[in-house]
This record gives C-alpha cells, sequence and structure tokens, in this order.
C-alpha cells in the first residue's frame, strides 16, 4: 500500500491540528483540548516546564532563510525566497523562472518525487503543482505543517530538503536531485539528535492529541545494508485503531525505497502483499505506519484474534535504478509476554504430512459509496505449515490470478494468487467472490451448501508436492 500520508499523521492529524492552533500564541499559559472524555488542560509555562521531558514547547516563528537558489539548469531556475509562518503550516516560498521556449510543470512532494525533510526526518507535507508558461515567472508555495513536525519532535526548523521534477508537455522530465537549504537556526542545532523518540513518549502530546503509545521499545531489531529500525511504536487512536510506527534510518549516500509485506499477528500471516512502503533519502530518518485494523478487521473475529503480542513483517529494499538490494523475511516486533495467539477451529478439508487447510467459514462483505459499489462474499482458510520447509499453497487449477471455485454446483471466478508459508508458520487464505468479477452475482455466506475447490501443495520453486481437489458440504 504505497501513499504520500504516513499513518501516525493519519491517526492524529485530526486532533492535533486544534492543540496546535492554540499553542502557536507564545504569550499563551495554557493548551485546553475536549476529547470524548471531560475536557483536558495542560499547563504550558515557559519558565517552570521547559526542562520536562513532556513539555510542549510552542513552534519557533522567528528562524528565517536567507534566499537560496535550489535548481539553475535547462533554462528553469528555482529560487527558495523566505519561510512564511500561518495558522497551522509553514510555507517555503519559491520563484520559479522559466527561460525557455517550452511550457514546464514543475512537481514535489508526490509519488515519483518524494524527497521533502525537516531537521534529517522524511517528510509526506511540501506538495507542489506548478505550471510555468514559456518565458515567464511563477511565485509558488510548498506546505510543511506544525502537526507532523511536532509529532517527530521538531518546533524549530533547522535545515529543509527539498527536491522537484520538472516535465514538460510531452512528458519528458529531469529532476533536481535533493536540494538543502540551512536556515538561521541551523549553526545552532544538532541535526543528528533523534527527536521522535522523545516526541512520541510525550505524555503532553500523547493527553492533547487523544491517542495512546501501548508500546514502545528503541531496540534496533534490524540491521541491514547500512538501513535500521531504530524504534517501534504501537499507538492506539480514539477509535481503538491500532497502528504499528517503525522509525527507519537510512546511512547510504543514496536514496532507497522500503517495501513492506507479508504481515503477520500473533503468528497468522494475514496479508501477503504489500503494506507499506516509502522512500528514504541519504542520511535520512523517516517514519512507516501499518494501520494494523485495516488488515485484521476481516479476521478479528473468525480467527479469534483478542490481544496482540507480536507483529511480523518482511522487507524489501530498492535502490533509485529500482534494483533490490535486500530482502530479509520475518522480523518480529514482540509485542507483550502474553502468549496471545489465534484460533483455528474449524474444519481439516486437507492434509499432507505436516501441512493442512482448515475451512473456517464464510462471511459476506459490502462496499457501497458514491464512487463504487459491489458486494463479495469471503471463504475463509487456514493454512498450516508444520513442516520444516516454507512451502506454496495454491487454491484453483494453476498460479494464475483468475481461479474458479464450484459452489452450490455454480462456478465462480476469484482471484488469489498462490500464497507461500514459511516453516513452523500459519497463513490465512482468504478465497473473495466479488460482484466485479461475477456479474451475474454471487452467493451469501448463509446460503452456501457445498464448495468444490483444486488445491495444490508446491515447494517454494512451484514442483508440487500433493494436489487434489476437495469438497466441502456445509
Amino acid at each position: 500500500m504505497s501513499k504520500t500520508k504516513k499513518i501516525i499523521i493519519a491517526l492524529i492529524v485530526f486532533c492535533l491540528t486544534t492543540v496546535l492552533a492554540a499553542c502557536q500564541s507564545n504569550t499563551s499559559s495554557e493548551i485546553t483540548t475536549t476529547s470524548d472524555s471531560d475536557a483536558s488542560t495542560i499547563e504550558k509555562s515557559t519558565e517552570n516546564d521547559s526542562d520536562n521531558d513532556d513539555f510542549l514547547p510552542a513552534f519557533d516563528k522567528t528562524v528565517t532563510i536567507e534566499e537560496t537558489t535550489l535548481y539553475d539548469q535547462n533554462n528553469i531556475k528555482i529560487t527558495a525566497t523566505e519561510l512564511i509562518y500561518n495558522s497551522y503550516s509553514v510555507e517555503l516560498s519559491l520563484r520559479i523562472e522559466n527561460l525557455s521556449d517550452k511550457n514546464y510543470t514543475v512537481h514535489a512532494g508526490t509519488i515519483s518525487c518524494s524527497e521533502n525533510a525537516v531537521n534529517g526526518y522524511m517528510l509526506s507535507d511540501g506538495y507542489l503543482n506548478c505550471e510555468v508558461a514559456a518565458e515567464n515567472t511563477e511565485e509558488d508555495t510548498m506546505s510543511f505543517s506544525y502537526s507532523e513536525m511536532t509529532i517527530l519532535g521538531i518546533n524549530k526548523i533547522a535545515q529543509i530538503q527539498v527536491g522537484f521534477e520538472i516535465s514538460d508537455d510531452d512528458s519528458d522530465s529531469f529532476r533536481s536531485g535533493p536540494v538543502l537549504i540551512n536556515t538561521s537556526a541551523a549553526a545552532s542545532y544538532d541535526i543528528d539528535e533523534d527527536t521522535y523518540l522523545k516526541a512520541v513518549q510525550n505524555k503532553s502530546v500523547q493527553t492533547a492529541v487523544g491517542y495512546s503509545l501501548d508500546y514502545f521499545s528503541d531496540e534496533k531489531i534490524y540491521s541491514e545494508s547500512n538501513v535500521e529500525i531504530l524504534s517501534e511504536a504501537l499507538i492506539v487512536n480514539k477509535d481503538s485503531d491500532q497502528s504499528l510506527i517503525l522509525e527507519f534510518v537510512n546511512h547510504n549516500p543514496g536514496s532507497l525505497r522500503i517495501r513492506l509485506y507479508g504481515l503477520g499477528v500473533n503468528g497468522l500471516t494475514v496479508y501477503s502483499s504489500a503494506v507499506e512502503s516509502e522512500t528514504i533519502s541519504a542520511d535520512k530518518k523517516c517514519l512507516l505506519g501499518i494501520n494494523l485494523d485495516n488488515y485484521l478487521k476481516e479476521y478479528k473475529d473468525a480467527f479469534d484474534i483478542d490481544d496482540l503480542s507480536s507483529v511480523s513483517f518482511s522487507i524489501e529494499m530498492f535502490n533509485s535504478d529500482n534494483m533490490k538490494v535486500a530482502e530479509t523475511e520475518n522480523i518480529t516486533v514482540k509485542l507483550s509476554d502474553n502468549a496471545s495467539s489465534f484460533g483455528n477451529d474449524g474444519k481439516e478439508v486437507f492434509s499432507t504430512g505436516n501441512i493442512r487447510l482448515v475451512y473456517i467459514g464464510a462471511k459476506d462483505d459490502s462496499n457501497n459509496s458514491e464512487m463504487v459499489s459491489f458486494s463479495s462474499t469471503h471463504l475463509l482458510f487456514l493454512a498450516e505449515n508444520n513442516s520444516s520447509e516454507a512451502i506454496k499453497i495454491q487454491l484453483g487449477e494453476s498460479e494464475e490470478l483468475f481461479q474458479q471455485v464450484t459452489v452450490n454446483d455454480k462456478a465462480y471466478i476469484f482471484m488469489l494468487s498462490a500464497k507461500e508459508v514459511s516453516a513452523g508458520e500459519s497463513a490465512v487464505l482468504d478465497l473473495e467472490l466479488s460482484s466485479f468479477e461475477n456479474e451475474s452475482g454471487i452467493i451469501s455466506a448463509d446460503a452456501i451448501k457445498s464448495i468444490k475447490l483444486d488445491v495444490a501443495i508446491k515447494d517454494t520453486k512451484s514442483n508440487i508436492i500433493s494436489q487434489s481437489t476437495i469438497t466441502i458440504e456445509q
């Protein structure tokens, strides 16, 4: 799941902006917020509380920049002119001069060009889409919200990194690469300090924002190819949604794209594909967040997942040429010493050696909005691999994406790739019958009487170990 807004910001920005609006006045003596419970008041005193680790300081609006040329090639000149402080954000003012005979568009803060950072932390803010006609000059701004910077522990800007992609009307493009702007605070600021570590644990931030920190560790659980995970946090918002926040640092001389995939909880793999992906510039830190409820809500009841004791995932890293430079499987964050697990009650429908397939049951799902309307029925299976080797479990006749299952003697199309299950691990197999692929309609869960399905067990090189056609009567 690639996105330009990090999960942690989605969790807290809705209420943090309210807090910061009150916090921007240096003369204010307190910050008041209202949550679902009683209103709470956090005392803020620059004299008495500045040495308190739980102090929530106002954002420093006195920092300035000198006019700085950021790019001057290909008849395009981009200049940073000043910082403007608004109620909710800092604006970086730009002057963009097009000296060519072509029209150009200057982009920044997009999925394809995400180089923006402040004080060594990658930011999702700073979006820019500025059209500059031939032989013209445009003024525009890049906006960096106080909310995102505050959760990173940033209350003054010492250094800004930006990067631009410049394209013409024929979609030919070129890039500036990352460019640094040092502010008036740069000389006295420690750019290497991990300010996020303090901010995420700050009680004032937690109380003001309305989230709880259920777990935090600064144990470095990953270190490979000059990339480290510096800390792990489990954050819960007011709606009880849980997100795992991972703090990465890239010590390489170039940018890397980090991809997280293969999400597991309590030893059960619930999602095999990508759950998050972000680009980290050289010598920068970045937060990657996984909203666990997005992937667990369909399975909590069916698999009796109550408390989380562990979260696991795999990592792939790619360089700027999209070449894979590293891959590590099954990194586990141990959230608790409790032996929380998952349920495996169901009907065993296939078994070979130390491998078995359990049918858990069927459930209905629907999505109705102005943009899309569809319904689906999920056939849920549990795959258990108690052997000593990783395997692939394939539902359907082949490893093609589109497969067929027979339900109540009628054929239905479903999409499910072969799933790899590591030795000693278990995984959810979610066979979804959707109205997208079945235009004639689908059957509801409570109307299912029989299921007929091909099953194949393969090794990781796709050699068949065992195969069968199973029939499930209900």
